[in-house]
């Protein structure tokens, strides 16, 4: 369920909408996957336990042989698995979520490092993918390197920024979408 309201037959999602879809996919693509029925019941739980709507958004989420561990953002303290209140010792699982960043005093997810060079921060550019270091929509960025036979270089000079995020910005718009 959107944070956002429909409006005719338009859907949108929000930024940590966002957030807790990619965290669950991830779950689902890692080895081994982490069962959609098993996903929904410790989102369940952590939404009651926490009285938050984006749980995945306001813990570390960390999985291990299709598990699921919690750890209050922030926080060095043990990792937990949700459905069983089980603690274990940090070192026990490496952290998937290495790419999503979490504010410090709302403890919420706050951007999401997507690619090389890339984040998506809801209050950059409304959200969309920009260039870490030139701040420009990775979108903009890749079609002015099409438009001008590819010449990074060339872009990099218009917009006076590195070539390097013309080049991550073209790498991130070429591959395929999720």
């Amino acid at each position: 369920q959107s944070d956002y309201p429909s409006v005719g037959s338009d859907r949108a999602i929000s930024f940590l909408d966002l957030v807790e879809v990619y965290i669950a996919g991830r779950l689902r693509d890692a080895e081994p996957a982490v069962s959609l029925q098993h996903i929904r019941k410790v989102h369940r739980k952590l939404a009651m336990d926490l009285d938050v709507r984006h749980p995945f958004c306001s813990q570390e989420i960390y999985h291990s042989r299709g598990r699921i561990f919690t750890r209050p953002i922030g926080t060095d303290g043990s990792v937990i698995e949700p459905l069983t209140d089980q603690a274990y010792i940090n070192a026990v699982i490496m952290p998937f979520l290495k790419k999503i960043e979490y504010d410090d005093v709302t403890r919420m997810a706050k951007l999401w490092n997507i690619a090389d060079g890339v984040v998506v921060d809801p209050a950059r550019c409304f959200g969309k993918p920009v260039s870490v270091s030139a701040g420009i929509a990775t979108r903009v960025l890749a079609a002015a390197y099409y438009a001008n036979g590819s010449d990074t270089q060339r872009v990099a000079d218009w917009y006076e920024i590195d070539a390097n995020a013309v080049e991550d910005a073209v790498r991130f718009e070429s591959r395929p979408a999720a």
